[in-house]
C-alpha cells in the first residue's frame, strides 16, 4: 500500500492542477464571453448610431432633392406660362390677373355688334386658339361673353350666353374637353369702359377667355 501513496499522490496532485486549470479556463472563457458580449452591444450601438446617420443623411438628400425638384417644376411652370401669354397674344390682348391669363377678344370677331355670327376671319382664328387650348390641357378655361348697355337687359344677356356657347362649341371642335370649359353670357354687367362713347361701348363688348389651374 505504501508503494502506491506515491502514485495517488502524484494522482491527488494531478487532478488538483487539472481542476485549477479548469477553473482558470472557466474563468478566461467567461471573460471572453462577457468581453464578446460588450462588443456585441457596441458593435449593435454603432449600427444604430451608423443606421441613425444614414436616416438623416438620406432624409437631407431627400429634402434637397424635393426641393430642387420644387424649384425646376416652379421654374418649368414659370416658363410655361410665358410661352403660353407669347402664343394666346397672337390672339388678343392678355393680361395675368388672381385668376389666371386672360384673353380679351375684340368685337371685331363677331359679324356686328349684335350677332353671334363670326366675323369672316374669325373662324380660322378661333380653330387655331382651340387647337393651343386644347394643347394646354392642365387649365380649365372660362369664356365670359360681355356686350354695352344699350338695349333690352335680357335680350343683351341672351346674345352674351349665345356668343359663350358658339365659343364653347368652336373649342370643343378643335379638340378642347368640354369638361375643362364653362361658357358664361354677361350681359352688359362689368364694363371696362364708361357707356359714353361709341369707343367705349366698342370696348365692353367684348368676349374674355380665362385660364386658370
Amino acid at each position: 500500500a505504501r508503494e502506491g501513496d506515491p502514485h495517488e499522490r502524484r494522482a491527488r496532485e494531478q487532478a488538483e492542477r487539472d481542476a485549477v486549470n479548469a477553473t482558470e479556463q472557466l474563468r478566461d472563457a467567461r471573460t471572453e464571453i462577457a468581453r464578446m458580449r460588450e462588443e456585441v452591444r457596441t458593435t449593435r450601438a454603432d449600427a444604430e448610431d451608423a443606421k441613425i446617420r444614414l436616416a438623416r443623411i438620406e432624409g437631407e438628400k431627400q429634402a434637397e432633392d424635393a426641393l430642387r425638384n420644387a424649384d425646376k417644376r416652379a421654374a418649368d411652370q414659370r416658363a410655361g406660362v410665358e410661352t403660353l401669354k407669347q402664343a394666346l397674344a397672337r390672339f388678343g390682348t392678355v393680361r395675368d390677373g388672381s385668376r389666371g391669363l386672360t384673353l380679351v377678344l375684340a368685337e371685331s370677331l363677331w359679324a356686328n355688334p349684335r350677332s353671334t355670327n363670326l366675323g369672316a376671319a374669325s373662324a380660322s382664328k378661333l380653330d387655331q386658339l382651340g387647337a393651343l387650348l386644347a394643347n394646354s390641357p392642365d387649365y380649365q378655361i372660362s369664356i365670359e361673353a360681355f356686350t354695352d348697355n344699350k338695349g333690352d337687359e335680357a335680350a343683351l344677356q341672351q346674345l352674351t350666353q349665345d356668343r359663350a356657347r358658339v365659343l364653347s362649341e368652336r373649342f370643343a371642335a378643335a379638340g378642347v374637353d368640354v369638361t375643362r370649359i364653362q361658357a358664361s353670357g354677361l350681359g352688359g354687367a362689368s364694363p371696362v369702359a364708361p357707356n359714353t362713347t361709341v369707343a367705349s361701348r366698342a370696348k365692353n363688348r367684348r368676349t374674355e377667355v380665362t385660364l386658370s389651374t
